[in-house]
C-alpha cells in the first residue's frame, strides 16, 4: 500500500464532487477507502482502485500505474504528499509462466498502459482470431509505445524470453521495424541520462527483439532480455513501439516466461586438447548444432570444401552482424587458448572478394561488456587481426586463428560466430574446427629478469621496467607469473581511466564515483606488495586522470545537460583529481608513484595555436569546446595534482606520436607553460607506439634529449611496434618478421640507453602489454592492417627474438639485411651508396642494374696482397631463403683477378639476371677473406655457413632510376605533343596485388619547375572519404637535394591531387604558390598534369633529387583500398624523404643557342602611375664598351630603337649599355649575360629624383621552345610582376601566365596600405598573351599595416583597366596570414578594380585568422544567375521561378575554396537590378549535393551607399543573394532548421523532464540580443511557457518541474533579432 500525508491550512468541510462528501471528518469516493482528519497534519490511508477520478477540478487527471499514485491539486485547503513505505507483497509467477496480465485481449486493455497516445480495443481482426487486440494509436512521438508494468513479477538477474504478435495500420506506405523489449529503472544503476537512478533500456530492442511489420500480416517478435539491476528496483516496463514514426500498429498474443531448463544441464565431460570442440563442424547431413543469429541457415549440398557431405549457406541475412554460430559455453574452459580454422566462401550476390571474420564473443556475470555494463556482452576476440581473411566466390578460403577463452564470474553464453561485417550478401561455411592449445603455457624461469637486467649491465640503468594488462588478465596465473619475474612497474590499461570511475553526476552537480573497477587492479598488487622487500615490489603508474578520451559526457556539463564554462570545468576537474588522488593516498599509500595528469592533448594537424588537440573521432573534444585555444585545463589539472599527490609521487604529460619534430616542440613548450604557469610537472611520457619502419632512431634520440631540457624525467610508457607492412602473417615469414623485429626493438633500446648515457635522465621504460595475445595491436581498429606480434613475449608467454635482442643479442639470428639496388644504364657508380661489409670497416660494395644484368663493385682494403684473398658472391635469384643451397649462383673473384688501388683491391662482376624486373628481390650475400688474418667479413650471415644454406642471405630490391629530360608543357590535363618522346615509367610497388588499377608518369623539368603527366586507370572514381589521402588521387613525392633524411626538411614536397583536381600539401613549402595542375576524367580513369616549382634549387643538368609517385586507389565505399607507386614499398613517403627514388636531370647533348630579343626599355613607370611617355630611342655603338651619354639630341627628338644584331654564335660574357633620354632625363642601363644557351638582360631605368624601374628577362631555348621569364619592378611600386612565356622560334606564343607579389606597402593612415598596380603591369602581361593576372599579398604589404595602432589592417589593391587583362586568383601567403594572426585586429583587403563589377573587400576576423594555416585564396566571383553553369543555375534558377523572384534580381557571389576552418566575410556589387542603397537582400548558401538553398546566419543584409552588400561565408561556397525572402521546400531555415524535443510527456508529480531545443549552428541561444557575437552565429532567444502552472512549472532554461495532477501546455518560443519567431507547444500530463 501506499501512505499519504493529508496537510491541512484549516479544517475543511467542503463537497469536492458529488460522489465525494464529507461526514465527520471522514469523506469517500466509490471505489476508494478514503479516512481523513480534520485535524491538521494527520494521516491517513488510500487504496484506490484503477481509473481516473472525476472531480471539479479538486483531484484532476488522477491516473494509476500498478499502484497508487496521486499528485498535488485538491481543495484550496488540502494536499497529499508521498511516504515512503514498504510495497506489499506480491506472489512472483512459476517458473514456465506467462507473467503477463491480460496478454491476449480478450475483452479489453486493461493492466496495460500507452506511454504516449491512446490504447484502443480492437475486437476486429487479431492474431488468434478470438478476442480482440489492441491498436496503439494517437501517438505524438516515436517512443510513445504499448507498456505494461511488470517489476512485481520479474527477478534480478534472471533471463526471461519473450513474444509478441504485431501488425501496422493501413496509415502505413510499406513495411517498417518494430522493437520490444524491456527497460527498468533502479537506485544503483546508471540510466541512459547518464546518472544513478535515470530509467535504463536495458533490453529495449537488442538486436534479435525486433522484426520487419506488415500491415498485410501479423509478425512474431521473439527474443529475451535479462533482468538485472542494482539497488532496489524502481520501475520495470516492457514495451512494444515503432521508433521510426508516430502512426499506429496493433499488437496481440504477448508472453513473458522465465528461462528455466526442463531439466537440469548434464555434466559436460570438456574435450581433450587436440579433439575439435564443434558439434556438426563438417554439415556431413544437416545443420544441427548451429544457428544463425539472424537471417537463415540452408543446408547445401552442393560444393564444398572438403567435398564430402555439404556445408552451410548463411542467407536471408537482414544485417552486417547476421552470422553463423554455434554455442559452446559447455565445451570451453577459461584461461584458456584455443585455434581455429573454417572455410569460407562467397555467394554469386558477390561482385568481387570482401573480408569475413571468425572468432569468439562471450557473456559473463563479473565481466564488463561491450555497452559498458557488468554482465554484457563482450566480442573478446571476435575478429582479431589474425581471425579473418578476404573470401572470394571463386574458391574456398581458410579462416586461421586463436582466442583466449577468458571470463570472470560465471559464464552465462560463449559463441563461436563467422560473419561479413560489411554487407548483408549471403556465404557459405565448411569444415571448422576449434582445438584447445596444447602449448606449453609455463614461463621461463631461468632466463634473464628484464627488471634486474639494466641495473646488472650499468647501475646508472636503473630506471623501473614495465608492462600493461586489463583487468581480465589479472587472474590468469601464468601471464601473472610472467608479470611478476620481469616487471616491477604495471599500467592498467583501462580501470584506471575516468570512464572506469565516474557514473555520473550528483543532483547538487558533484561527482558520482565509484572505485570498484579500479581497486580490483590495486588490490592485486598492493596484496602482491605485502610481504615483498622494497625491490621485488611491483609499483603503478597511474593512467590517467585527464583525456579527452573513455571519459563521459556528463563529466563536461550540469546537471541539466549544458555545458560546463572555464571556471566551472576547473572545479570540475580539481574535484576529480582531488577525490581520485584522494582515495588512492588513503586506500594504497605509497603504491602509485607517478600519474600521467594529461593524456595526449597535443596534435599539431589540428591547426589550433600550440598544437592544442581539437577533434577526437567523434568531433570537437570537450574540451576545446569549452577552451578552445587556451591550454588552460591543462595548467589547472597540473596544479590540481601538484596540490593533492602524494608526496614522491611524479607528475606527467603522456602522449603518442611524440618523435615527430614539430609535435616534440609542441610538447616541450607545453611543458614550458605548465611550468610557468604555476603547475608542476615532473615528466614527460613518450608512449612509444613504434613500427618497422618508423621513427628513425635519430629522431628517437632528439626527442628524449629534447624533453630532458625542460622536465626532470622523461618516461617511455607505452612501448610496443607495428609489424612490417610486407608481413603477410604466414608461418613461412613469421621467423624472419620476429628476427627483424628483434634488431628494430635493439636499436630502440640501445638508443634509449644512449640518451641515458648521455645524461637523459629516463625513470621507466614501459611495454604496453605482456605477451602478443593481449595487445591491442591485434585488434583490427588498432593493427594498421597488420599482421602484429608487437611484445617481447609470444602467445605462449615465451620469449621472442625481441626479448633476446636486449638481454643477449648473440643469441639471435642474422637479420635479412635489405639494399635497393639502382638502375643504371651507363653503369654510374657515382649513384650507387656503399654498403658495409662486416664489422671491422675495410670491405663496402657497390651494386647496379640494367636489362638482365646485375653489377657488383666489392672494395677492400688490404695492404698485404695475398694469392688467396679473394670476394665471394653469393646469389639466389629467386630469394628462397632456404636451408640449402639448391639454386643459388656463388661467383669468387680472386685478388689477382681485381683491380690493384694503393692500399687494397676493387672486385667487379656482371651477373646474369634475366627475366628479373624492377622491385623484384634476389637473394644476396657477399664475403670477402683475407688470407694473411685468415679472417672473414660479409655483409648478412655472419654465422658464415653461406655455402650451406640461403636462408639468411641478406635481400636485393631491383628499383628503377628515373632520368628526366628537359623540357616544359601547357598543363591543361591532355597529351600533347610535348610529351611524344619523353619516356614513360610504370606504378607497380602496390599495396593490395588484387586491385587492378594501375598508371604511368612522365616527367620533365626546366630551370623552375619539375613537369609531371600522369595517366591512371581506375575503373571506380570515389572522393567520398573525408580523409584525402583515401580519395582517389595522385600524389608527387620531390626531395630537392636527394638529401634521403628520416624526416621532412624544407625541401621535401607531398602534393596530392585528386581525381577531382583537388589540392593537399605535405612540407614546409608545399602549397598552392607553388603548383599548377589539371585533371580530365578518361574513359577507364583520369590524367594528372601537373607543373611544380622548385623551392630551395634550380633545376640544374645532372642534378640529382629524390622522387616518387603514388596512386591512391579508392573503392565505391570511398574507403582506399591500395596505393601504387613507383618505388616505394614502406608507405612511409609522408614522413620520410629516405623511402623516395632517385631521378637525374638530364638535357640534349646540344642545345640551340638563342638569339637575342630586340631590345629597348620597358615602359617606364612615372607619377600618378600611368604609361609613361615614350622613351626616345637611341642605337647603340656596336662595340660592347659602355655607350657615352648623349647630350647633343634635341629634345623631344625621337631616336631609334635600341638594337641588337643576332649572330650565328653568341660569345658566352656580359655586355653593358648605357643611354640617356635627353626628353625625360631617364637613364636607361642594359646588362646581358649569355652563358649556357641562357640570355639574361637586366634593364633598369633610372628617372629624376632616383626612380627607378627594373625589368629583369630571362630566355633560354627548351627543345625547340623559346621560354622567357619578365621580372617587373619600380621604388614607386610596392609590388613585382613576374610574367613566365613560352613561344615558338617563329615568336607564336604558346603558353603564358602572370602573377604579382606585393611589397612594403604605402601607409595611407594609421590603419591602411595602398598596393597600387601599374598600368604598364597589366600592360606587358597583355603582351606576353596573359588574360589573367594572380596577385600574391605578401608578408611585408601585411607587415607593413600590423604594427599600426587602428582597429583593423587594411590592404587596399588597386587594379588599373586594361582590356583583355583581368585580376584571377588573390592569395594571402601562408606567411601573410600567420603575420596577421598577431595582430589581434581584422585583416581587411580592398581589391578596386577599375571594372566595379570586379572589385570586392574581405574582411577576416582575428577569430577565424587564428584557424587558418597555408596560403589562403580570397578570390570572389560576382556574377548574375544566368551567367553560372551546370546544376547550380537549374537549380536556383527553378527554386527563384517558384518564388516568383525575376532571374535578373538575382546574382551568385563564390567565394574561393580553401583547406581552411575559417571564415572569411565578402562584401561585392550588388547585381539585383532592382536594389538601390538602403534596400535589403537576402543571402542563401547552395548545397551542391542537396541542391537546396541554405538560409546562413543574419542573411537580411542592407545595400550600402557604395553599393556593396556584405556576407559572413566560408571558403568554396556559392552564395546566393535576392531581392525578397525565398520559401519552399527547396529552401533550409534556420528557424526551421530548428527542433524542439521533450524526453517524457507523462511525469509524476515533483518529477523534472526537459525540453531539449536543438539549433542550427548558426543560431546560438541568448538571453537578449547583441552585436558581440561570434563569426557566422546569430542570436536566439528561447522562452518557455507553461499554461497552467499549478500543474507544472517551467524554468528558463526548459527544465519542467511537475507541481500538480493534470495537463499543461508548454509553449516554446524561438525569436530571432528580425522578428520571426517559431513557436511549438508540447502537452504535458502530470500523473
Amino acid at each position: 500500500m501506499v501512505k499519504w500525508k493529508q496537510v491541512l491550512k484549516r479544517p475543511f468541510c467542503i463537497t469536492l464532487c458529488s460522489a465525494l462528501v464529507i461526514t465527520s471528518g471522514n469523506f469517500t469516493v466509490p471505489g476508494m477507502a478514503v479516512k481523513a482528519s480534520a485535524e491538521e497534519n494527520k494521516n491517513f490511508i488510500l487504496n484506490p482502485s484503477s481509473g481516473d477520478i472525476a472531480s471539479n477540478g479538486a483531484i484532476t487527471g488522477w491516473y494509476q500505474n500498478n499502484e497508487a499514485e496521486v499528485v498535488t491539486g485538491c481543495a484550496d485547503n488540502v494536499s497529499f504528499v508521498k511516504e515512503t513505505v514498504e510495497k506489499q507483497d506480491v506472489t512472483i509467477p512459476e517458473k514456465g509462466t506467462n507473467i503477463l496480465d491480460n496478454p491476449s485481449f480478450n475483452t479489453d486493455t486493461q493492466g496495460w498502459f500507452a506511454t504516449g497516445g491512446d490504447l484502443e480495443y480492437y475486437a476486429g481482426d487479431s492474431e488468434d482470431e478470438t478476442g480482440g487486440c489492441v491498436k496503439v494509436t494517437n501517438r505524438t512521438d516515436t517512443w510513445n509505445s504499448l507498456a505494461q508494468n511488470i517489476e512485481s513479477k520479474v527477478k534480478n538477474n534472471t533471463k526471461y524470453y519473450f513474444s509478441c504478435w504485431v501488425k501496422l495500420s493501413d496509415e502505413y506506405d510499406g513495411e517498417t521495424e518494430v522493437k520490444a523489449g524491456l527497460t527498468t529503472q533502479s537506485t544503483g544503476d546508471i540510466g541512459n541520462n547518464g546518472n544513478i537512478g535515470g530509467e535504463a533500456y536495458d533490453n529495449w530492442g537488442i538486436s534479435n527483439n525486433r522484426i520487419k511489420a506488415s500491415k498485410d500480416e501479423w509478425r512474431e517478435i521473439k527474443g529475451s532480455f535479462m533482468a538485472n539491476w542494482t539497488g532496489e528496483l524502481q520501475k520495470a516496463e516492457f514495451k512494444v513501439a515503432d521508433e521510426n514514426s508516430t502512426k499506429s500498429f496493433y499488437v496481440d498474443n504477448l508472453s513473458i516466461i522465465e528461462d528455466v531448463p526442463t531439466v537440469e544441464k548434464p555434466d559436460v565431460t570438456i574435450p581433450e586438447k587436440g579433439t575439435n570442440i564443434l558439434d556438426n563442424p563438417s554439415f556431413n547431413t544437416d545443420t544441427q548444432g548451429w544457428f544463425a543469429t539472424g537471417g537463415d541457415l540452408e543446408y547445401y549440398a552442393g560444393d564444398s570444401e572438403d567435398e564430402t557431405g555439404g556445408c552451410v549457406k548463411v542467407t536471408n541475412r537482414t544485417d552486417t552482424w547476421n552470422s553463423l554460430a554455434q554455442n559452446i559455453e559447455s565445451k570451453v574452459k577459461n584461461n584458456t587458448k584455443y585455434y581455429f580454422s573454417c572455410w569460407v566462401k562467397l555467394s554469386d550476390e558477390y561482385d568481387g572478394e570482401t573480408e569475413v571474420k571468425a572468432g569468439l564473443t562471450t557473456q559473463s556475470t563479473g565481466d564488463i561488456g561491450n555497452n559498458g555494463n557488468i554482465g554484457g556482452e563482450a566480442y573478446d576476440n571476435w575478429g582479431i587481426s589474425n581471425n579473418r581473411i578476404k573470401a572470394s566466390k571463386d574458391e574456398w578460403r581458410e579462416i586461421k586463428g586463436s582466442f583466449m577463452a577468458n571470463w570472470t564470474g560465471e559464464l552465462q553464453k560463449a559463441e563461436f560466430k563467422v560473419a561479413d561485417e560489411n554487407s548483408t550478401k549471403s556465404f557459405y561455411v565448411d569444415n571448422l574446427s576449434i582445438k584447445e592449445n596444447d602449448a606449453d603455457l609455463s614461463i621461463e624461469k631461468d632466463i634473464p629478469s628484464l627488471k634486474d637486467y639494466f641495473v646488472s649491465v650499468n647501475p646508472d640503468y636503473d630506471f623501473r621496467v614495465g608492462t600493461e594488462l586489463t583487468a581480465d588478465q589479472l587472474y590468469n596465473e601464468n601471464k601473472m607469473a610472467l608479470v611478476y619475474k620481469h616487471f616491477n612497474s604495471f599500467t592498467a590499461g583501462n580501470e584506471m581511466k575516468p570512464g572506469y570511475i565516474i557514473k555520473g553526476i550528483n543532483d547538487d552537480g558533484s561527482l558520482n564515483l565509484d572505485f570498484t573497477i579500479p581497486d580490483t587492479t590495486l588490490d592485486v598488487f598492493w596484496n602482491y606488495n605485502q610481504d615483498k622487500a622494497e625491490k621485488d615490489q611491483i609499483h603503478i603508474r597511474g593512467h590517467v586522470l585527464c583525456w579527452h578520451s573513455q571519459t563521459p559526457e556528463c563529466f563536461f556539463k550540469d546537471t541539466d545537460g549544458n555545458l560546463l564554462d572555464k571556471e566551472a570545468m576547473n572545479a570540475r576537474i580539481e574535484e576529480y583529481i582531488q577525490k581520485v588522488l584522494g582515495h588512492v593516498n588513503e586506500k594504497y599509500p605509497g603504491l602509485v608513484y607517478c600519474w600521467d595528469v594529461v593524456n595526449e592533448a597535443i596534435i599539431p594537424s589540428d591547426g589550433e595555436k600550440g598544437g592544442l588537440r581539437v577533434y577526437d573521432g567523434n568531433g570537437e573534444t570537450f574540451y576545446h569546446k569549452i577552451y578552445k585555444d587556451s591550454n588552460e585545463y591543462i595548467i589547472h589539472a597540473f596544479k590540481s595534482a601538484a596540490k593533492y599527490a602524494a608526496d614522491g609521487v611524479k607528475l606527467f604529460y603522456n602522449d603518442y606520436g611524440e618523435t615527430e619534430p614539430t609535435k616534440v616542440k609542441c610538447i616541450s613548450a607545453l611543458a614550458d607553460a605548465i611550468n610557468a604557469g604555476g603547475g608542476r610537472i615532473d615528466g614527460i611520457g613518450m608512449q612509444a607506439h613504434y613500427s618497422m619502419e618508423s621513427p628513425s632512431a635519430e629522431e628517437l634520440y632528439n626527442a628524449i634529449t629534447e624533453y630532458d631540457k625542460h622536465v626532470s624525467e622523461v618516461q617511455i610508457t607505452e612501448l610496443d611496434m607495428l609489424a612490417s607492412k610486407s608481413y603477410d602473417g604466414s608461418d613461412a615469414q613469421k621467423e624472419a618478421e620476429q628476427v627483424k623485429q628483434a634488431y628494430r626493438y635493439k636499436e630502440f633500446v640501445d638508443t634509449i640507453l644512449k640518451a641515458k648515457d648521455d645524461g637523459a635522465n629516463i625513470t621507466a621504460l614501459v611495454f604496453w602489454g605482456v605477451s602478443d595475445d593481449d595487445s591491442w595491436l591485434v585488434s583490427p581498429e588498432f593493427s594498421d592492417g597488420r599482421h602484429n606480434m608487437p611484445l617481447l613475449f609470444d602467445e605462449n608467454l615465451k620469449a621472442k627474438p625481441a626479448y633476446w635482442a636486449i638481454v643477449d643479442p648473440s643469441r639471435l639470428s642474422p637479420n635479412i639485411n635489405e639494399a635497393d639496388v639502382l638502375e643504371s644504364s651507363s653503369k654510374d657508380w657515382s649513384l650507387a651508396a656503399p654498403v658495409k661489409i662486416g664489422t671491422d670497416g675495410k670491405a663496402s660494395m657497390k651494386l647496379l642494374w640494367n636489362s638482365g644484368k646485375l653489377y657488383a663493385q666489392v672494395t677492400v682494403k688490404d695492404e698485404t696482397d695475398d694469392a688467396d684473398d679473394k670476394v665471394t658472391i653469393y646469389l639466389d635469384k629467386n630469394n628462397t631463403k632456404a636451408e640449402n643451397i639448391d639454386g643459388v649462383e656463388i661467383i669468387t673473384i680472386k685478388r689477382n683477378e681485381a683491380a690493384a688501388t694503393v692500399d687494397g683491391y676493387v672486385a667487379e662482376k656482371e651477373i646474369d639476371i634475366t627475366g628479373k624486373n624492377a622491385n623484384a628481390k634476389l637473394g644476396f650475400d657477399v664475403v670477402v677473406y683475407d688470407a694473411a688474418a685468415s679472417v672473414s667479413q660479409c655483409w648478412n650471415d655472419f654465422q658464415m655457413k653461406q655455402d650451406e644454406r640461403s636462408k639468411y642471405y641478406g635481400t636485393l630490391i631491383l628499383k628503377p632510376f628515373m632520368v628526366i629530360t628537359k623540357g616544359s608543357a601547357i598543363i591543361d590535363g591532355k597529351i600533347d605533343s610535348a610529351w611524344n618522346n619523353v619516356p614513360s615509367h610504370n606504378l607497380t610497388v602496390t599495396s593490395n596485388p588484387s586491385v587492378s588499377t594501375t598508371g604511368n608518369v612522365k616527367t620533365m623539368w626546366d630551370e623552375d619547375y619539375l613537369y609531371v603527366l600522369a595517366n591512371i586507370q581506375d575503373a571506380v572514381l570515389n572522393n567520398n572519404n573525408p580523409n584525402e589521402w583515401e580519395q582517389d588521387s595522385f600524389e608527387i613525392f620531390v626531395d630537392e637535394n636527394n638529401g634521403k633524411t628520416s624526416s621532412y626538411e624544407d625541401d621535401d614536397c607531398q602534393y596530392r591531387i585528386s581525381y577531382k583536381n583537388e589540392l593537399s600539401f605535405n612540407g614546409k613549402n608545399c602549397n598552392a604558390k607553388n603548383i599548377q595542375s589539371a585533371v580530365n576524367e578518361t574513359e577507364n580513369g583520369y590524367i594528372v598534369e601537373v607543373k611544380i616549382k622548385f623551392n630551395k634549387v634550380k633545376g640544374v643538368a645532372n642534378n640529382l633529387i629524390g622522387i616518387d609517385f603514388q596512386i591512391n586507389d579508392a573503392d565505391a565505399s570511398g574507403k582506399r583500398v591500395a596505393s601504387i607507386n613507383w618505388y616505394d614499398a614502406s608507405g612511409m613517403g609522408y614522413a620520410q624523404p629516405a623511402v623516395f627514388g632517385t631521378a637525374k636531370l638530364v638535357t640534349a647533348s646540344t642545345v640551340p643557342t638563342i638569339p637575342p630579343e630586340t631590345k629597348k626599355p620597358w615602359p617606364v613607370i612615372v607619377p600618378p602611375y600611368q604609361t609613361a611617355t615614350p622613351v626616345p630611342e637611341v642605337t647603340p655603338a656596336p662595340s660592347s664598351t659602355p655607350v657615352p651619354v648623349q647630350s647633343t639630341t634635341p629634345a623631344g627628338t625621337v631616336q631609334p630603337s635600341v638594337t641588337q644584331t643576332p649572330s650565328a654564335t653568341q660569345t658566352p660574357g656580359t655586355t653593358t649599355e648605357v643611354i640617356k633620354d635627353n626628353v625625360t632625363g631617364a637613364v636607361t642601363e642594359i646588362t646581358t649575360t649569355i652563358e649556357n644557351g641562357k640570355t639574361i638582360v637586366i634593364e633598369k631605368v633610372t628617372l629624376p629624383g632616383n626612380i627607378q624601374n627594373i625589368k629583369e628577362t630571362v630566355t633560354e631555348n627548351v627543345d625547340g621552345l623559346v621560354k622567357t621569364t619578365e621580372k617587373l619592378s619600380s621604388s614607386l611600386v610596392n609590388a613585382v610582376m613576374i610574367t613566365n612565356k613560352t613561344s615558338k622560334m617563329d615568336g607564336a606564343i604558346v603558353e603564358s601566365d602572370s602573377v604579382i607579389y606585393t611589397g612594403i606597402s604605402d601607409i595611407n593612415s594609421n590603419y591602411s596600405a595602398k598596393v597600387k598596380i601599374p598600368e604598364s603591369f597589366m600592360l606587358n602581361a597583355k603582351k606576353a598573351d596573359v588574360d589573367i593576372v594572380d596577385i600574391y599579398i605578401e608578408k611585408p604589404t601585411v607587415d607593413a599595416v600590423k604594427t599600426n595602432q587602428g582597429r583593423k589592417m587594411v590592404v587596399k589593391i588597386a587594379v588599373p583597366s586594361v582590356e583583355g587583362v583581368s585580376v584571377g586568383k588573390v592569395v594571402i601567403t601562408k606567411e601573410s596570414i600567420s603575420g596577421a594572426s598577431g595582430g589581434a585586429r581584422k585583416l581587411v583587403v580592398k581589391v578596386e578594380n577599375a571594372k566595379p563589377s570586379e572589385s570586392y573587400t574581405v574582411t577576416i576576423p582575428q577569430s577565424e585568422l587564428a584557424k587558418m594555416s597555408g596560403d589562403i585564396d580570397i578570390t570572389v566571383n560576382t556574377k548574375k544567375v544566368y551567367d553560372a553553369s551546370g546544376s547550380i543555375k537549374k537549380n536556383v534558377e527553378k527554386i527563384l521561378a517558384a518564388n516568383n523572384v525575376i532571374i535578373d534580381n538575382s546574382y551568385i557571389v563564390s567565394i574561393a575554396g580553401n583547406k581552411t576552418k575559417g571564415g572569411i566575410k565578402v562584401s561585392s556589387p550588388v547585381l539585383a537590378s532592382s536594389v538601390k542603397a538602403g534596400d535589403s537582400v537576402y543571402v542563401y548558401c547552395y548545397n551542391k549535393k542537396t541542391g537546396k538553398l541554405e538560409e546562413i546566419a543574419n542573411n537580411k543584409r542592407i545595400v550600402l551607399n557604395d553599393g556593396m552588400a556584405g556576407i559572413e561565408g566560408y571558403p568554396g561556397n556559392d552564395y546566393i543573394i535576392t531581392d525578397k525572402e525565398l520559401s519552399g521546400k527547396n529552401i533550409v531555415t534556420l528557424l526551421g532548421s530548428s527542433k524542439v524535443t521533450i524526453k517524457n510527456t507523462s511525469v509524476k508529480k515533483g518529477s523534472s523532464t526537459k525540453i531539449n531545443v536543438k539549433l542550427p549552428l548558426q543560431l546560438i541561444a541568448k538571453t537578449g540580443f547583441n552585436k558581440n557575437m561570434s563569426y557566422g552565429k546569430q542570436a536566439a532567444v528561447i522562452t518557455y511557457k507553461s499554461s497552467d502552472k499549478d500543474v507544472a512549472k517551467v524554468s528558463k532554461n526548459g527544465t519542467i518541474k511537475a507541481k500538480g495532477k493534470g495537463k499543461t501546455v508548454i509553449t516554446v518560443k524561438i525569436k530571432l533579432e528580425d522578428g520571426r519567431t517559431k513557436t511549438v507547444k508540447k502537452k504535458i500530463t502530470v500523473k
